[in-house]
């Protein structure tokens, strides 16, 4: 049961970043993406990736090989979009060097140690996104369906830490999911509310 578990929120947490591929090549919309997410998500997914294997827990090898190989597809096309900013080379600095820690860390002080410094900065990798949710800038480059996609996938990781005992991988998805509700929320609100204002018109 707890495999299928995982496989299921590893195909809901790997669906959530396809969509907003696709949305960000084929409009290069990118307005509400935040770059720092991006590579905060790609330093923070190196140490998993090491993590995953160093625990030998072949699920957690699937999901976090195939998120980092997807938020790296992610990162070059909000690049390509222009929305790096000038800081392009921010990401494969920030892979380089967080698989340099990870290796260090699961060798001098075990595997617990590595878990609890991915979950330090999994908790704040959402943090700008958030925070620019939260703006009130635009957010049209945020693909919803990513969003709801990635939301479910955080809920049933949060299920599969706590029923693995996993302590890392609890506390990293409690954390991502409330980061996540809050940037869907603000995503999904305008077009709330432009269905209501045209609904009173109608009316």
């Amino acid at each position: 049961m707890l495999v299928m578990l995982g496989a299921v929120a590893s195909f809901f947490s790997l669906s959530s970043v396809v969509p907003q591929v696709l949305r960000a090549l084929r409009t290069r919309d990118v307005a509400g993406v935040s770059w720092a997410t991006a590579v905060m998500s790609l330093a923070t997914y190196s140490l998993w990736v090491v993590y995953a294997f160093a625990v030998a827990d072949g699920v957690q090898v699937v999901n976090n090989v195939l998120s980092f190989a997807l938020l790296g597809a992610l990162a070059l096309a909000v690049l390509r979009a222009g929305g790096a900013g000038g800081a392009g080379w921010a990401a494969p600095r920030a892979v380089l060097y967080s698989a340099a820690v990870a290796l260090v860390v699961v060798d001098m002080l075990g595997a617990f140690a590595l878990a609890m410094t991915a979950t330090a900065i999994s908790s704040v990798r959402m943090v700008p996104q958030a925070r620019l949710a939260l703006s009130g800038t635009s957010l049209s480059g945020l693909d919803p369906l990513a969003l709801a996609l990635g939301w479910t996938g955080m809920v049933l990781w949060s299920v599969y830490g706590a029923l693995a005992g996993d302590v890392g991988v609890l506390l990293c998805s409690g954390i991502a999911l409330v980061m996540q509700t809050v940037i869907l929320r603000a995503r999904v609100r305008p077009a709330a509310l432009l269905v209501a204002g045209d609904y009173e018109l109608a009316a």
